[in-house]
């Protein structure tokens, strides 16, 4: 053995011998196997190599100097090597025992590695041996968990399965459930999956263990599988409907599915088991006050979910104290709510205290302050500071590529949202580039059918479609909408979004009888699922409306735009920003029926809410000083319609403002203050990434600066590449 590991083991075995983490180096000077390591002072003896490298520590505590091993994974690692060579520790028996009794730190872990090490030379005796001792004990079968981990990446899921289940108890059931937990906590989709399918052949679904296994399988198998193996399951058993952990999974499977009313039930039920067990400051409580205000918030129901969050708050605050991650963890989901609603200071408060504790308790370089960062990003993204959101999402990347590596489902993520913000900036190309990088990733560890893959195929189809290529963002919703059939069914809401975005490619191509077909679909879908009153169904009559406002059907238009307006107000109030885009809506159709008075009284009540709620920088917030402009020009108050524009050029730098202020000007006779903006207008299309030179609107620009510059004979005042372009 060499000197350097000979020295850690003895560290190791003293660590244990005495229960604590430390040695003082005082009484190591005195040790007969190490003693002359620790009094050599020279550069190159193994104790000032392993203290240079930093695998050991010595520091003072108290007023004495002290060691320790400085890695706590290397210090488990070790602890098991110093097991497996030690007699006393050789039975399962005496390692439940040791568990039990020795209150070193660590040495849990340390046993968990001494199994993992029986992996490596294909024995599972030991690790079976201690599953049936356990007899449910948690400690014991916590130990196991990572081990068979190891054995499913070593031997595979069907070996290590045949193995556990040579001779089935109620332990190796309540062991496998565990082991699931911990490939989902470890985010081992694929492996989870070939675990369970393997798994569920196997599976009778008679006791409580077994029947939970199915039910986390039944969440995550397509639909056509998992509706085959609900069949199975006898519902009517009595020690089912009694249980709160199978109702409470029940109602987990049935929010899967999006049958949120069925998932309620089940919750309710759960809870009400829980509230008598349990009493109503218990965290089983809060998880399942925190799980209906899920449900909640899914059903576009925002107050009722937030009533549940703040009850779910109220016993995390009580059981934990203020800084806990429960506790930020609720602050999160309350600020989603908030955004939701279009709340978006609200919203950010709550998502900064969740970071504030966050940041006490767990430190910089954790998950969830990526998560925090992630969340703050998307309010700056919606309030259009889109500088800002980068910035957040940036650091929410960079703590996760240093905690998670560059292939985890966390840092896809982080790429779709960077790829967000560049869509709302309108950089298309870069939004593409960073989609795909999250489909990469995506693709390698959860395979081709997962409802994150049709999420971010749906990314792709939608930025395709902002950059005209139709043909092409119709394959990529195809491809999404096959994954969603294929997973969850026909009737369930996300199958309908991908409807409702087919829709948009047809009604962007023009065709909108296809247009109307596809929102149809959408509605019909949602008002199974989702009931009258969801936000998202007033979206689908907004677009029904809008393909009736192309036909020129305005009665018609205005028909499904007040169903819209009116489920708005229900669900998330009048101070919303999709309220507001609603009276934009109206305030078109008014234009269009050449009610100018009608349209302005809409459209300045769409910048009201706006003002309000996205602030003066907003681009929509130039779009509707762009519709009130387009009104009061068409009034003839020329005045009034360029201070609405300059206030939208001010905001959105867009050549159809100045365009517009060029034709006021005009109009008022005022020529060389329309030449001027012709130019600004021509030189702003030209730079315009979505516009460019060659577009019809950047030409138009062009020939009437070219126009007037001659009536004024100024056309030596063009800019160069104007002339040259004449």
């Amino acid at each position: 053995m060499k000197e350097n590991e000979l020295l850690l083991l003895r560290l190791v075995e003293l660590m244990f011998e005495k229960q604590q983490t430390f040695l003082l180096i005082d009484e190591l000077y005195e040790d007969e196997i190490i003693g002359t390591y620790i009094r050599n002072i020279q550069i190159d003896s193994p104790y000032q190599q392993l203290l240079f490298e930093g695998v050991i520590s010595q520091f003072i505590q108290g007023e004495e100097l002290v060691v320790n091993i400085t890695v706590e994974n290397y210090f488990h690692h070790l602890l098991g090597l110093f097991l497996q060579k030690d007699e006393r520790y050789q039975s399962s028996e005496s390692l439940v025992q040791l568990v039990k009794s020795n209150n070193l730190k660590g040495v849990k872990e340390g046993v968990s590695n001494l199994l993992s090490i029986d992996d490596e030379v294909g024995s599972f005796n030991r690790i079976t041996e201690l599953i049936d001792l356990s007899e449910g004990d948690d400690v014991v079968l916590g130990i196991c968990v990572l081990p068979l981990v190891n054995a499913l990446l070593i031997y595979g899921v069907e070996k290590t399965i045949e193995k556990l289940l040579e001779n089935p108890t109620e332990n190796d059931w309540k062991a496998l459930l565990e082991l699931e937990n911990r490939l989902a906590n470890l985010q081992l989709y694929l492996l989870q999956l070939a675990f369970l399918k393997e798994l569920m052949s196997l599976n009778q679904l008679k006791t409580k263990e077994e029947i939970l296994l199915g039910l986390k399988a039944i969440s995550l198998f397509d639909k056509d599988d998992s509706f085959v193996y609900f069949a199975k399951i006898d519902f009517t058993a009595n020690f089912i409907q009694e249980d709160e952990d199978l109702l409470y999974m029940l109602g987990y499977c049935e929010n899967s599915f999006g049958n949120y009313d069925k998932s309620l039930e089940y919750f309710e039920k759960s809870l009400a088991i829980y509230l008598k067990k349990l009493g109503e400051n218990h965290s089983s409580v809060a998880k399942n006050y925190n799980s209906i205000g899920l449900v909640w918030d899914s059903k576009g129901n925002y107050d009722k979910a937030l009533e549940y969050y703040e009850k779910c708050l109220s016993i995390d605050l009580k059981t934990l104290g203020e800084n806990h991650p429960d506790v930020a963890s609720s602050y999160n989901n309350i600020g989603v709510v908030w955004k939701s609603k279009g709340n978006y200071e609200k919203a950010l408060e709550y998502y900064e205290k969740c970071l504030s504790i966050d940041l006490k308790t767990l430190g910089v370089n954790h998950a969830s302050i990526a998560r925090s960062y992630n969340n703050i990003s998307l309010i700056w993204q919606s309030i259009g500071f889109y500088d800002k959101a980068l910035e957040f999402i940036k650091k929410s990347l960079k703590i996760y590529l240093k905690t998670l590596g560059e292939n985890h489902l966390d840092i896809a993520s982080s790429y779709n949202n960077i790829g967000s913000v560049w869509c709302s900036i309108g950089d298309y190309d870069k939004a593409l580039e960073f989609y795909k990088k999250c489909l990469s990733i995506e693709l390698k560890t959860l395979g081709v059918n997962h409802s994150s893959i049709a999420c971010t195929y749906n990314n792709i189809g939608f930025v395709l479609r902002k950059k005209h290529n139709y043909d092409k963002a119709l394959e990529y919703y195809e491809k999404c909408l096959l994954i969603q059939l294929k997973t969850l069914g026909e009737n369930h809401p996300d199958v309908a979004s991908s409807y409702n975005n087919m829709g948009d490619v047809w009604c962007s191509k023009n065709n909108y009888d296809k247009a109307l077909e596809y929102y149809e679909k959408c509605l019909l879908i949602q008002l199974k699922t989702l009931g009258e009153n969801h936000p998202d169904i007033a979206t689908s009559y907004n677009n029904i409306g809008l393909i009736w406002y192309l036909i020129g059907d305005y009665n018609k238009t205005l028909e499904y735009y007040e169903k819209c307006l009116l489920i708005q107000l229900k669900t998330i109030g009048e101070n919303n920003p999709d309220v507001a885009s609603c009276f934009e809506n109206f305030g078109d159709v008014w234009k269009s029926k050449g009610n100018y008075d009608k349209a302005l009284e809409y459209y300045e009540k769409s910048l009201f809410i706006r003002l309000k709620t996205i602030g003066e920088l907003h681009p929509l917030v130039a779009m509707s000083y762009n519709d009130i402009g387009v009104i009061w020009k068409s009034k003839c108050n020329f005045e009034k319609a360029i201070e609405s524009f300059q206030k939208g050029y001010k905001i959105l730098t867009k050549g159809g403002f100045p365009f517009s202020i060029a034709q006021c000007f005009e109009a008022l006779n005022d020529k060389e203050k329309a030449l001027d903006n012709y130019i600004q207008s021509a030189e702003t299309r030209k730079e315009d990434p979505e516009v460019g030179l060659e577009d019809e609107a950047t030409q138009e620009s062009i020939s009437n600066a070219i126009r007037l510059a001659k009536e004024l004979d100024k056309e030596n005042e063009l800019p160069e590449w104007m002339k040259n372009n004449n």
